[in-house]
């Protein structure tokens, strides 16, 4: 066995905080979320940098914000010349292993020994594209149930992939950094067919929406997009049903991953980080998968880190604000590395072993937007086209307030701790904004200003600039 620990980092795709048991949804059935929290570390506000899949996995490997490595959309793709997590991992000896949407068309593929991308094989690429068959591409609300059992489905292949790269590859006397990166519950919102019926859709309550005048004026094309006055009330709630069957569904696979570790013995000396890369809105608002904007239910995602049991982490809970920018330096720090000059997060290990005793920061940051490609509405697995933003849209959050700069359509700010769901926008003009949250807008911009200086100070070049619509025609065939 080997003296450093192995490092596991399981990421689902689209899965907001609230759609998991561990944060009190027990509609939707996660048992591995809880099997992982009962034995490790729960964090109740995490966050991610952005809430589109490209960007937010970029922080992830390279440790720093969208301003820095300036990937804000799908459009873009990793700078080259940033060092990725795994080349640190490996020069401290790891063997680094990488399956499913990683983002390997875009750029993020530098210092993984093996990976296998999530449509590399014949029958990861057909299981891909049997999902994202499903749905309308004229209506966001689109739900249902795939025509394939989840034994069969890609969830179920990936994971036989991830155990069939360790198997011919892992050596005993090299830990292991294994990054498994799940597409569900990504929309199309179509579970396998045995996991269509996880939850009866007539016991979930509708999602929260603005009373008529009070959302921004931006809205009304969202809604008009996404053809939510087409749907009725349980068109709604079977969509968030399938989505929670989704959910089920990857939970367990991701159980079924975790007991190989077990029975292989390779859990006793690891590190498992379970987490999602941003949510969804599954009807929250009247709108549905993601677009270029900065809420809570598309930047608050669950995250569960579980040690080894020396570290004595089992039943720790904290509601103190992390990020995903900080596993960056968290896995670093668990492998012993250096936190390079780059890193804008912290270490989550270190942190945790002193007791948490002091929090890690007041204000979690996101940015999004500056899409300026060609790429039209791609629902019911995208958005419409109203949802992406020419320009770049950042937010600042606190415990309290969350504050929005979008120069595209208006600023907006709420209050969390009243209005969780962000219903009512608090820069309405009839009343004065909350001093916390009108600082939030300062603290915004000096944000970006770092964020801009470090980029400079790093000599950041930006990647390409475009979207390959071949790509996009790959995997829906469409």
């Amino acid at each position: 066995m080997p003296e450093k620990p192995n490092i596991f980092l399981i990421m689902t795709d689209q899965q907001k905080a609230s759609a998991t048991s561990i944060y009190g949804n027990k509609q939707v059935q996660t048992p591995t979320w809880e099997r992982v929290a009962a034995q490790g570390a729960v964090f109740d506000n995490a966050y991610s940098a952005s809430p589109i899949c490209t960007p937010s996995r970029v922080t992830l490997m390279t440790g720093t914000y969208p301003p820095v490595h300036q990937v804000f959309c799908h459009q873009n793709h990793a700078p080259g010349n940033l060092k990725q997590l795994p080349e640190y991992l490996r020069e401290m000896g790891y063997r680094c292993f990488a399956a499913g949407h990683y983002e390997s068309e875009r750029n993020l593929t530098k210092g993984w020994d093996e990976h296998v991308d999530m449509m590399e094989t014949p029958e990861l690429k057909h299981a891909v594209q049997e999902l994202y068959k499903h749905g309308s591409r004229v209506c966001g609300w689109s739900s249902g149930t795939q025509d394939i059992a989840g034994e069969k489905a890609h969830a179920a292949l990936l994971t036989d992939t991830a155990i069939d790269l360790i198997e011919k590859n892992a050596a005993d006397d090299e830990p292991l950094f294994v990054h498994l990166a799940y597409i569900e519950p990504h929309p199309p919102y179509f579970a396998p067919s045995d996991f269509g019926n996880t939850v009866d859709f007539n016991d979930i309550p509708l999602p929260p929406r603005a009373e008529p005048g009070q959302a921004p004026a931006w809205h009304k094309q969202m809604l008009e997009d996404y053809k939510t006055a087409d749907a009725d009330v349980d068109d709604i709630k079977k969509l968030v049903a399938a989505y929670y069957g989704l959910i089920s569904y990857v939970d367990h696979e991701i159980g079924r991953f975790l007991d190989y570790l077990d029975k292989k013995g390779l859990a006793e000396n690891s590190w498992i980080i379970l987490t999602s890369d941003h949510g969804d809105f599954t009807g929250e608002k009247g709108f549905f998968t993601k677009c270029e904007t900065l809420y809570e239910c598309l930047t608050h995602v669950p995250l569960v880190i579980r040690a080894p049991k020396q570290a004595k982490l089992a039943g720790f809970r904290t509601g103190e604000l992390v990020e995903l920018t900080d596993l960056f330096s968290t896995i670093l720090g668990i492998g012993g590395c250096e936190i390079p000059e780059q890193a804008q997060g912290h270490d989550l290990k270190a942190w945790l072993e002193k007791g948490c005793r002091e929090p890690l920061r007041e204000t979690v940051f996101s940015a999004v937007g500056e899409y300026h490609g060609h790429l039209k509405t791609t629902m019911p697995w995208g958005l419409p086209y109203s949802g992406r933003h020419p320009g770049l849209v950042m937010a600042a959050r606190s415990k309290q307030y969350s504050y929005i700069i979008d120069p595209d359509y208006g600023d907006e700010a709420y209050d969390l701790e009243n209005d969780p769901n962000e219903l009512h926008n608090l820069i309405d003009g009839n009343s004065e904004l909350p001093q916390e949250a009108r600082l939030l807008k300062q603290e915004i911009i000096n944000w970006k200003k770092s964020c801009d200086e470090l980029a400079q100070k790093l000599g950041v070049i930006p990647g390409k600039r475009n979207f390959d619509e071949k790509l996009n025609s790959e995997i829906t065939g469409r």
